[in-house]
């Protein structure tokens, strides 16, 4: 038992060379704030899962894998010009493969012109500095709407 002990403990405070959630987090809303995604599609696993549990109807609430993702984005019928993100607070968890993450995205609605501003709360779960699991807190009828 001492020896299992003494194993988690070494295990737990390794030193590790990639970046931590907070890291990864901050690397794709740095992106977002240029109105360039692509840092967060290269940040994604290929294997990644995207949680949107309040999708409207008919809009889905998992995808699964870096391709349907992008394909989902993709799909969209109106993007976002993102102008600013304030309110943002991130808040460490025990496991540094973790992150918790809230925000106010304001930006432009290209389609219609119409202003966006939405509060978001973001949960993601990094392996080796790479999403494996992003779940998005929001309100999808403020795009809806806009």
């Amino acid at each position: 038992m001492e020896v299992l002990l003494m194993d988690n403990f070494l295990k737990s405070n390794e030193m590790v060379n990639y970046p931590s959630a907070i890291e990864v987090f901050e690397q794709a809303l740095a992106g977002f704030r240029a109105n360039d995604p692509l840092p967060w599609i290269t940040l994604l696993d290929d294997d990644a899962l995207l949680e949107l549990p309040f999708n409207p109807p008919g809009q889905p609430k998992r995808l699964s894998g870096k391709k349907a993702i992008l394909s989902y984005f993709e799909s969209l019928p109106a993007s976002i010009d993102f102008e600013s993100f304030s309110e943002v607070f991130i808040h460490s968890l025990d496991d540094r493969d973790w992150v918790v993450a809230e925000l106010t995205a304001k930006g432009t609605i290209q389609a219609s012109g119409k202003t966006y501003d939405n509060r978001y709360v973001i949960v993601m779960n990094t392996s080796e500095g790479q999403i494996r699991l992003q779940r998005d807190y929001f309100n999808p009828l403020t795009a809806i709407d806009s």
